[in-house]
């Protein structure tokens, strides 16, 4: 039986972006993580991808990754986007 959750290597750290001029949303890039296990990992799911349009405030971008035995594990980062006008 394996109990061992996948493991998450360069989970992005927390970003601060602007708005475009004017606008009220900002498009955000990072490099997505990946994840290993010793019994393979099934998928790896996200809330958000990069490139999408965040609204001004904060979100969490939340990462998990499924090992085909199940088990979970999850890797999180804060976006901020504050408006610049």
């Amino acid at each position: 039986t394996d109990t061992e959750d996948p493991k998450f290597q360069n989970c992005p750290a927390d970003k601060s972006v602007d708005t475009d001029t004017g606008k009220n949303t900002a498009t955000v890039t990072w490099t997505e993580p990946t994840a290993t296990d010793n019994d393979g990992v099934k998928a790896v799911t996200s809330d958000h991808k990069p490139n999408e349009k965040f609204p001004i405030g904060e979100t969490t971008v939340t990462y998990t990754a499924t090992d085909n035995s199940g088990n979970t594990a999850s890797c999180s980062f804060k976006i901020t986007v504050k408006g610049k006008f």
